[in-house]
């Protein structure tokens, strides 16, 4: 996943099923997620992601795409379909 403006790579990692995706701060724009091990500075590293949508309509897309493909795609991947979608 690339960071809008820059595209910096910011996460490189799978997306497992054991990942839980939370609510942040209680906005409905907004999940927060860790990892074990992201690679997006090429060394593995443990991590805390948040993402902040312009919608409340994106956020619920990102999320049902994360329920549903979760446990099988890598970030990139993920970022793809999103893209696709019009999330990202």
């Amino acid at each position: 996943m690339r960071q809008d403006k820059t595209l910096k790579i910011r996460a490189n990692h799978y997306i497992t099923p054991y990942m839980q995706l939370k609510p942040n701060c209680g906005s409905d724009r907004a999940f927060v997620w860790s990892v074990v091990a992201d690679f997006a500075d090429e060394m593995p590293k443990q991590e805390l992601f948040a993402a902040r949508f312009a919608n409340a309509d994106s956020t619920f897309v990102f999320a049902g795409v994360w329920s549903v493909f979760g446990g099988a795609l890598s970030v990139g991947v993920f970022g793809g379909i999103l893209s696709l979608l019009g999330v990202f």
